[in-house]
């Protein structure tokens, strides 16, 4: 086994991670990037060419963990103007890094999207795609999401589609398939480290081709970001959850910043993604780009 996927395998790595409700989530998040940060500085230092490479970035690590714990804690305390600025200083510190983890030039095709219906033979197909913006106050607050921003969401399996939306019946649902008219950009949060453990190994390079040792070190170095936008809801269904402060906001700064993406692919919080079959628990988001 190699020392790469031992380190993806060790527990301080695994995501998504459940939120400790006995600690304020700025404390948890220090601590788990303090965790990580430690084993890889041990995995480095046994001689892992990638984890050598992402330690050269040690510093920037831990700064843009601590300006990402800082812009959850300004949040919390009522400053929001504070938590965008705080997150967008880790966020340039990352930006090499996140470049590293674009995917370009995606020919999607093949993805889903379910919506809950009260009457198939009453439905509007135009209803399925995203919400329009004279409705815009029926969007609702997502994992990743602007507020009052319409967004198309997508999935790569109709699996996910409907463990998603929280198993509903059937009979209330209408489906959609969506291919992509033209080749996209997309953020690639989609795969969890476990699953990455196996998936840059050579054997699954005629499936998936592009997890570089060069990809695999910005995704270490994103890790801390990876890991802010992968805490479970500890309070899901509520008006507003902590746990989305960071996604929401990333997905603000990805559009403000004409960073050159379509939108972030994701992997579920709900489904758990497997080496073999991965894209079955993968969603996409795609915020609209104008009001037109």
């Amino acid at each position: 086994m190699s020392l790469l996927r031992q380190f993806l395998q060790l527990p301080v790595c695994e995501l998504p991670r459940a939120r400790d409700l006995n600690t304020s989530l700025p404390a948890q998040l220090s601590q788990m990037f303090t965790e990580f940060r430690s084993a890889l500085q041990a995995s480095a230092a046994a001689g892992d060419e990638v984890c050598v490479e992402a330690w050269r970035q040690e510093r920037l690590i831990q700064e843009s963990g601590e300006k990402i714990a800082d812009a959850v804690q300004n949040y919390l305390e009522g400053s929001l103007f504070r938590s965008s600025e705080s997150l967008r200083d880790g966020l340039r510190l990352l930006r090499p890094s996140l470049e590293g983890l674009i995917a370009r030039k995606q020919d999607l095709s093949d993805l889903y999207r379910v919506r809950e219906v009260d009457s198939l033979a009453k439905a509007d197909r135009k209803a399925i795609f995203h919400i329009p913006f004279d409705l815009r106050h029926k969007v609702s607050s997502q994992r990743y999401s602007i507020s009052g921003w319409p967004s198309l969401y997508l999935g790569g399996s109709l699996m996910v589609c409907w463990e998603e939306m929280g198993r509903p019946a059937f009979h209330k649902l209408a489906a959609a398939c969506f291919d992509a008219e033209r080749s996209l950009n997309v953020l690639d949060f989609g795969f969890r480290p476990s699953v990455l453990a196996d998936l840059h190994l050579a054997e699954y390079e005629n499936e998936i081709s592009f997890f570089t040792p060069q990809y695999m070190a910005s995704y270490l170095a994103c890790w801390p970001l990876l890991a802010a936008c992968s805490i479970d809801a500890g309070h899901r269904g509520s008006p507003f959850i902590e746990e989305y402060i960071i996604p929401q906001q990333l997905l603000q700064w990805l559009r403000d910043e004409e960073f050159k993406i379509d939108g972030i692919r994701y992997f579920s919080m709900r489904v758990n993604q497997l080496a073999r079959a991965p894209r079955l628990a993968i969603n996409y988001v795609f915020p609209v780009r104008t009001c037109e």
